[in-house]
């Protein structure tokens, strides 16, 4: 005998292993399915973040070494710079406690950056080799032809006397940044 699609006979034996047939759910197959879809979605999860901290890692890595040829690169630079500049003491006066400094250095000032990347360090000595005093100043920017500029620095003897003064060293410093 020919049954009939529609027939509840044909429906209940010709239902296979867990598929929806006349209404019927076969539940353990939808929590396997369950399961797997959460142990996909964890996977997922769990690649996704060791793909991210792999990668972090390694840009943070480039990024430092970079940073690190930049600050070498700058250094070095500044270095040549601050050699060139070659600051040299040509005069002096002592007044109270105070010393000024005539002070000559190669006008590089063409450079834009020089006059506010560098500055002068006065180191005042008696002549004993005692420390008198220091005292600091930006060099100045002057856009001028001449190929030497000459300035002048008012320094304070606060370890001794100025009158005890005998030589002074003057140093090319870098200045820090300034936002």
């Amino acid at each position: 005998m020919l049954r009939s699609p529609l027939s509840p006979v044909y429906w209940k034996s010709h239902q296979c292993h867990g598929v929806i047939l006349g209404g019927k759910v076969n539940l353990s197959n939808l929590k396997e399915l369950y399961k797997g879809f959460l142990w996909g979605c964890g996977f997922a999860v769990a690649t996704s973040a060791i793909y991210f901290v792999s990668v972090s890692r390694l840009l943070a890595t480039a990024e430092n070494e970079y940073r690190n040829s930049i600050r070498e690169m700058t250094s070095t630079e500044f270095n040549t710079a601050a050699k060139i500049i070659l600051p040299e003491i040509v005069n002096h006066t002592i007044s109270d406690n105070t010393v000024t400094l005539g002070i000559k250095y190669a006008n590089l000032m063409d450079a834009g950056f020089i006059g506010q990347s560098f500055g002068l360090h006065i180191s005042l000595f008696s002549n004993n080799g005692k420390l008198l005093g220091t005292c600091d100043q930006p060099l100045k920017s002057v856009h001028s032809t001449s190929e030497t500029i000459h300035t002048q620095i008012e320094c304070r003897s606060v370890f001794g006397v100025a009158s005890e003064f005998d030589h002074a060293i003057a140093d090319v410093v870098v200045l820090p940044l300034t936002d």
